[in-house]
């Protein structure tokens, strides 16, 4: 077990970091989020919660985890859910280390400790999402569960496990909890052989090729078509993902794209997080979005670099490839649902004494030379448009 010593000071910045956070949330609302200190998501998750409260629940699915999770915070207050979440990130964090402390020495015990922590600071989404309801607090500390059963001797029991943590995070997101489920087969499936990513690729990307196939049995893919089609009318869909619902019917074309979005899961926020707000400010939340965009596209260069190499035996890293190949399933990007993956995929590839420093160099000098390219086109970053909101119930300060 790892002891209270160990953990104190790492865990201390995460809660330290998630109440202030939270405090800001609180002092600079002024009904518009002019600083970008709100997620989104977490603000429609708010209401949501104040409706549930109200008339119970909207339908007989099984969408309900975010619902559950917070239902005793809203009993009290919602700001207590800035409680919940402090408690899964610090314990999500416990996890973390549990997963790598038998791959160190002890005398690298303390730069694993940091370098978890790191794993976390640099997805500064976390605490904006700490103060309110959110899918992906819990979406990691499940994650981690994950990981940590899955390392384990693969035995009935802990193959239920997985199943367990699989449905669980089904109710959060439907999407990914599928995604660990598609996990948990591949792994009773290739026995954790040398070339498990491989397989996996290539099965992801002939089940993308039969799409329109599996849409008819799937109500997870008939969601994300829905979803797709929805984003394309209102002219957020990029390039790949309407090239990609126009030929649905066509499998090589289908096969072919699975990859490029792979490609642009890795690297889309890096290029298309919006640093500027319409009133030409700095949004905290595009910021936020770019520094993991970043940090997931280094990592995921040098996780690429690593499971090529020699040694593919690194699990933690064969996994976050396998779960960035399974969210590239949809036919929209969706690189905000790697977050739970991040902070392990992290810690894997930077925990090698020397880590792939090459490996980030090319990053680096792709995302240059991607940016100079958008800005030759004229299609940079946009710009975060900032609108009224209501004040969401888990602020103190309304």
């Amino acid at each position: 077990m790892l002891s209270a010593r160990k953990i104190a000071t790492p865990t201390m910045v995460l809660a330290a970091v998630c109440v202030v956070v939270t405090l800001l949330q609180n002092l600079a609302f002024r009904g518009i989020d002019a600083f970008g200190l709100f997620i989104p998501d977490s603000l429609s998750m708010s209401q949501g919660m104040d409706d549930f409260m109200k008339y119970g629940l909207s339908d007989a699915t099984l969408n309900h985890g975010v619902d559950f999770l917070y239902w005793a915070a809203w009993l009290i207050h919602p700001a207590l859910s800035l409680v919940i979440n402090t408690a899964l990130l610090c314990a999500g964090y416990k996890l973390l280390l549990a997963v790598f402390r038998d791959s160190v020495q002890p005398e690298e015990r303390d730069r694993l400790e940091w370098l978890a922590l790191l794993g976390l600071l640099l997805n500064p989404s976390f605490f904006l999402v700490a103060s309110g309801p959110n899918k992906d607090i819990p979406a990691f500390f499940l994650t981690m569960l994950f990981i940590w059963v899955a390392l384990r001797p693969m035995d009935a029991i802990n193959f239920a496990y997985l199943l367990l943590i699989s449905f669980v995070t089904y109710t959060f997101r439907d999407g990914y909890g599928a995604g660990l489920l598609c996990v948990s087969v591949s792994l009773l499936a290739f026995k954790y052989r040398r070339n498990f990513v491989y397989l996996c690729a290539l099965m992801f990307g002939l089940a993308s090729a039969y799409y329109s196939y599996f849409l008819r049995y799937s109500p997870i893919l008939q969601r994300n078509e829905q979803s797709t089609l929805y984003i394309l009318g209102d002219g957020g869909a990029n390039f790949i993902s309407t090239y990609a619902i126009q030929n649905l019917d066509k499998p090589f074309v289908c096969f072919y794209m699975y990859y490029l979005r792979l490609t642009a899961n890795a690297m889309s926020l890096v290029v298309r997080a919006p640093l500027i707000n319409s009133a030409l400010g700095l949004s905290v939340k595009g910021l936020a979005i770019w520094v993991f965009g970043v940090a997931f596209f280094w990592t995921f260069i040098g996780g690429a670099y690593l499971i090529s190499s020699r040694d593919r035996n690194n699990f933690v890293i064969a996994f976050s490839l396998v779960t960035a190949g399974i969210v590239s399933i949809s036919l929209y990007n969706q690189p905000r649902y790697l977050m739970a993956v991040f902070p392990a995929f992290f810690v894997a590839v930077f925990l090698r004494n020397p880590f792939p420093r090459h490996a980030i160099a090319v990053g680096t000098v792709l995302i240059f030379f991607v940016y100079v390219a958008l800005i030759a086109m004229r299609l940079g970053p946009p710009l975060e448009i900032i609108t009224p909101i209501d004040p969401p119930s888990f602020l103190l300060l309304r």
